[in-house]
């Protein structure tokens, strides 16, 4: 009789009745009791105990961005006829880009055991001093969660569950899926939607490439531009977008960013407009996406005092690529028109952007 699933394996014990005067249910132990069972399961662990098995499961196995999964350590100490107790803290470091959620959840099943994690770490632990129950087993689990999809393998080596009755000698291994979350995910996909990040010596912005035939870029700051006796200003901070401002001189100018529009929920281009200045000879601003026009903004029949928020439907365009949005400003040569233009955003919804 032998045993080697996980600690040491015996040699066959047949030979103890000979050296053994004990009994059992008043009778002397004979060569009948040596089998598998009560009797001969006592002599033979008798001195001898089995390390602890380690095991780790994620529940549920799949989850979207941002949905917690319970992370569960099983602590088996199935083959012992003794309890085990842990000898130094048990440390899971999860795979980066998974993180313990909120709330946490940490718990134990073990006896005098300690779990803990915390909210947005990366380690759940149990504490030195826990008990493993004899002939069974207990657990160690938490909250956890991401918020990019992916694959994460969580791997706990072997020899991390240190006990009395000796190391894990095999790793315990568990995967959890992560998929992309349905819906709005990111709410708003520009950079620099503000276009606050404009140099304000070059008035060259990073994220949104820009053109002018008269002044190179049309970026503006009240400092750099004025404001062209109130018609032209920012919505808010300090830069803004100001198409036109050339008085006697044909104008044409634009801006543009490429992005990846996702294909899991309807998107919107929400941007403020304020038309503050008009020349009336046919200034135009065209918006675009890849080349194709898809909105139009003439000059208007007067002025318009304040900035106000427009909303284009570019849902056809959320196919999971990168797509370029353009706005395209151009007048001929006479009084000069000004469009300003400031907070663009690409949304889920129309109109979700509040004046900032």
């Amino acid at each position: 009789m032998s045993r080697g699933t996980q600690g040491r394996v015996i040699a066959p014990v047949q030979w103890l009745w000979i050296a053994c005067a004990a009994s059992t249910s008043g009778h002397a132990l004979a060569a009948s009791d040596l089998v598998d069972g009560t009797i001969a399961d006592r002599i033979f662990v008798s001195g001898f105990e089995y390390a602890p098995l380690l095991g780790t499961a994620f529940s549920p196995v799949s989850v979207t961005e941002g949905t917690p999964s319970s992370l569960t350590l099983t602590l088996d100490n199935s083959f012992a006829v003794a309890a085990a107790t842990v000898t130094a803290s048990l440390v899971d470091a999860l795979p980066a880009g998974l993180v313990i959620a909120s709330p946490a959840n940490a718990a134990t099943t073990c006896v005098s055991g300690t779990a803990s994690a915390t909210a947005g770490g990366n380690t759940l632990t149990l504490a030195s001093g826990a008990q493993i129950p004899a002939g069974g087993s207990c657990t160690v689990s938490a909250s956890v969660v991401s918020m990019s999809a992916a694959t994460y393998t969580n791997t706990i080596p072997a020899g991390a569950l240190q006990t009395d009755h000796g190391a894990n000698e095999a790793p315990a291994t568990a995967s959890l899926t992560v998929t992309p979350a349905s819906g709005c995910v990111p709410a708003q996909l520009f950079d620099d939607p503000g276009f606050e990040t404009t140099d304000p010596g070059t008035l060259v912005n990073p994220a949104w490439a820009g053109t002018s035939t008269n002044f190179g870029v049309p970026f503006c700051s009240v400092n750099v531009c004025g404001n062209f006796g109130g018609t032209a200003v920012p919505l808010s901070g300090v830069f803004w977008a100001l198409f036109g401002g050339a008085n006697g001189l044909a104008e044409d100018s634009t801006i543009e960013q490429t992005v990846m529009i996702p294909s899991s929920a309807p998107r919107y281009l929400n941007f403020w407009l304020r038309r503050g200045a008009i020349g009336g000879i046919g200034a135009n601003l065209v918006i675009s996406v890849d080349g194709t026009t898809v909105a139009t903004y003439p000059e208007p029949p007067s002025a318009e005092p304040f900035y106000v928020q427009r909303s284009v439907d570019v849902s056809s365009y959320a196919d999971d690529g990168s797509h370029t949005l353009r706005f395209h400003f151009n007048t001929p040569a006479g009084p000069a028109a000004n469009f300003s233009v400031d907070y663009v955003r690409l949304e889920c919804s129309p109109g979700t952007s509040p004046a900032p």
